[in-house]
């Protein structure tokens, strides 16, 4: 008897840590079953909590970020501007520069998917022990006018009014979404010490494209594309907003350096850069 009221007594201080509560019955055996059940919904308990606490470290082992070498890409000002007539269209040209001033290089693979006809783009990230990670960021696209195949939504260019603060207030025009190869064109004068000393990723094919650290991707003016329609649009002091990954779909150190703003006037057929009014 002694040793039931034991049991009894440990059951329902665990049901009571537990917020377990035993419905009352005047039937002994029935106290029993509910005893049993309880004990049954405790190690239950028990079990789910052991399992949640393994999930949460496994995800926060997942999302640390502090031994990952990313990439940080940062678009540059446009070199070089200038308008262009095109069939009855007026075009500001523009030239295309980012670096990766990152920790780690942005690297990006293919991975074919037959079913929807579509080619996967993985980033794959390196880790401060020697280890891989990947993540999916987009679709390569292939352009067989110069048999490239390229990163869709890799950049946008946008043309904005001044506001009175100086900086953008109303958008007036845009490009559609870019898409590029991308390549370690030039070592970037200004890029952390330890940059890659030479060359690593060369060439547009779909099996491995990307941008070493302290290097430079380049697009000419003349490239398709490297245009904004500006028909319509008067003369006057504009702002060209350049941006890198616009959706934010590359894992990056930093996601809040991805603009720039470069202030030009466009005067008829011309446009110079000017600092900021």
């Amino acid at each position: 008897m002694l040793k039931r009221t034991l049991r009894n007594k440990v059951i329902t201080q665990l049901l009571q840590h537990f917020h377990v509560k035993l419905i009352p019955t005047p039937h002994t055996n029935d106290v029993h079953k509910y005893i049993l059940l309880a004990v049954l919904i405790v190690i239950g308990t028990l079990g789910i909590r052991a399992y949640q606490n393994r999930t949460k470290a496994g995800d926060q082992k997942t999302v640390n970020t502090q031994n990952l070498l990313l990439p940080d890409l940062v678009i540059l000002p446009p070199e070089k501007l200038l308008i262009q007539q095109t069939n009855g269209q007026k075009e500001l040209r523009f030239s295309t520069s980012f670096a990766n001033l990152g920790k780690g290089p942005l690297e990006l693979t293919s991975k074919d998917n037959p079913e929807a006809d579509t080619t996967q783009v993985l980033q794959t990230i390196y880790t401060e022990n020697g280890g891989t990670q990947q993540r999916v960021v987009g679709k390569f696209i292939y352009h067989p006018e110069h048999s490239h195949w390229h990163l869709e939504n890799i950049t946008n260019f946008e043309l904005w009014t001044i506001g009175d603060d100086r900086m953008p207030e109303e958008k007036l025009a845009a490009t559609e979404k870019m898409s590029f190869c991308i390549q370690d064109w030039e070592q970037y004068k200004e890029a952390p010490q330890d940059n890659a000393a030479s060359q690593t990723y060369v060439g547009c094919n779909k099996k491995t494209q990307g941008l070493s650290v302290g290097w430079i991707d380049k697009y000419g003016a003349g490239v398709e594309g490297q245009m904004i329609d500006i028909t319509g649009i008067a003369n006057g002091n504009y702002i060209i907003r350049s941006v890198i990954d616009p959706a934010n779909s590359i894992s990056e150190i930093n996601e809040d350096n991805n603009a720039v703003l470069s202030y030009v006037t466009l005067e008829n057929n011309t446009v110079t850069k000017i600092d900021k009014p």
